[in-house]
């Protein structure tokens, strides 16, 4: 259960980000979204120096929103501090397919992302027939200019865009029907796709990036060689308990390895950081790709936090734990998680049984061992969760910081009444002094009409 829980903490929380505004606002702040210069966004970064791609940027945050119920690229701007439709069509209502921001018909979007120059990259699948495979398109920065770069082979599962340098973008494409990943660049010069290594764990995790190498995290073990928890009508109660008892064995059996290692994009040439095993129900650790170097701490009981770097050097630092989280009350299915940088110190976040609760969140200095408490959260579902970090900017956060269930009533394909659950958010700007000081001082943003 750890295991699946850890999983679930390292996946990106899908929120819907969206806001209106009157059209003069709208075109003002695409206008913004257009002044992002190579410049501002490229900073000290290296011509060859591989960056992970993401929707931040320090004038705002690109993703995939909704507007009157349509799908459409939106651009957060901090300025003005809305959400807009990344529309530079004059006069668009936005309500139709010939809306710039449209995926168009028979289309959806994903992975909308923002290369240093400034410019848009995301991805297009098609589900008209006979189109070969997804595309990937680029965009100007106040979402005009958009043209198709690359079109990717059909096959299992969707390329994911992973990093770029000046030159090229890298993703990497799965195939589940034949257990491998296949690592693959593609100029941004002239779409040139180029497949570069062949990995054989289909599910990866990327950690990061160091020079012009990638940090993975890759997982393996025999589950599918464990027989199936089969249970019929016509056992009896103890058979039923036997088959369940056979099965809870084999899997607490089951050990799970753990590799972490680069890899270089130019040469394929791998390197070992970490490597580890894990029994069924934990994650055994919790790793974090810092600049340069790889953190570790355990999952489960509260240690000091390790670190190895590329060159062979290694260390630790005792971690100044508090007596509540020593406290006996919180040692059952305690889950402790290296959340990601800021600045130079490290969110590490404790939750309680099942993953669902927090117990305390941190800012953790590396070298020191001190903990700093960060009590901003909110509730959830009658939950305690911490407020999540959206966007990041030099000096500021982007957060969710409110989260409120609705229940809402819908005929289903049958004609019968239903009901299923929804989420409204507040999101907003903090200071990250703010942030690390615990002041809930949030600039909210305006978000779109759904």
């Amino acid at each position: 259960m750890k295991r699946e829980i850890a999983s679930m903490l390292c996946t990106c929380l899908v929120v819907g980000l969206c806001g209106c505004g009157a059209e003069k606002e709208q075109s003002a702040a695409a206008s913004t979204a257009g002044e992002i210069s190579a410049t501002e966004e490229s900073g000290t970064v290296q011509e060859d120096e591989l960056y992970l791609l993401s929707g931040e940027t320090e004038r705002g945050f690109y993703h995939m929103g909704e507007y009157q119920g349509n799908p459409r690229i939106c651009f957060m701007d901090y300025e003005s501090c809305e959400d807009i439709v990344l529309c530079s069509k004059p006069g668009c209502a936005h309500d139709t397919e010939s809306c710039m921001a449209s995926p168009g018909e028979g289309k959806n979007i994903y992975f909308v992302y923002a290369l240093r120059d400034g410019t848009l990259v995301y991805m297009e699948s098609n589900e008209q027939v006979g189109v070969e495979g997804d595309q990937i398109c680029l965009a100007d920065a106040d979402g005009s200019n958009h043209r198709v770069l690359a079109t990717m082979q059909e096959q299992q599962g969707y390329p994911n865009l992973l990093c770029a340098d000046r030159e090229n973008l890298y993703l990497m494409q799965t195939d589940y029907e034949n257990q491998q990943s296949q690592l693959i660049r593609v100029s941004l010069g002239d779409g040139t796709i180029e497949a570069l290594w062949t990995m054989s764990n289909p599910d990866p995790q990327l950690l990061g990036t160091d020079g012009r190498n990638l940090i993975w995290e890759s997982f393996s073990n025999n589950q599918e060689e464990i027989p199936p928890l089969t249970l019929t009508d016509d056992m009896t109660e103890e058979e039923v308990q036997q088959e369940e008892e056979r099965y809870k064995a084999a899997m607490d059996a089951m050990v799970t390895e753990h590799r972490v290692y680069l890899l270089s994009v130019d040469t394929g040439k791998e390197q070992d950081l970490l490597t580890w095993s894990s029994l069924y129900g934990s994650q055994g650790k919790t790793v974090l790709w810092g600049p340069s170097r790889l953190y570790w701490v355990d999952c489960d009981e509260p240690g000091n936090l390790h670190w190895v770097s590329q060159d062979g050097g290694s260390g630790e630092s005792a971690i100044d734990w508090p007596e509540e989280i020593l406290t006996p009350q919180y040692t059952d299915d305690r889950i402790i998680y290296l959340e990601q940088m800021l600045g130079e110190k490290i969110l590490l976040t404790v939750y309680g049984p099942w993953g669902k609760d927090l117990i305390k969140r941190y800012a953790l200095a590396p070298d020191r061992g001190a903990l700093q408490e960060i009590p901003l959260q909110y509730i959830s579902n009658a939950s305690e969760r911490p407020v999540h970090i959206l966007g990041k900017t030099e000096n500021a956060l982007l957060v969710v910081f409110e989260e409120q269930p609705h229940t809402v009533e819908y005929i289903d394909p049958d004609g019968l009444p239903a009901q299923t659950l929804t989420f409204t958010y507040r999101e907003g700007l903090i200071s990250k002094d703010d942030f690390l000081a615990g002041i809930p001082n949030y600039q909210e943003i305006r978000l779109l009409e759904s």
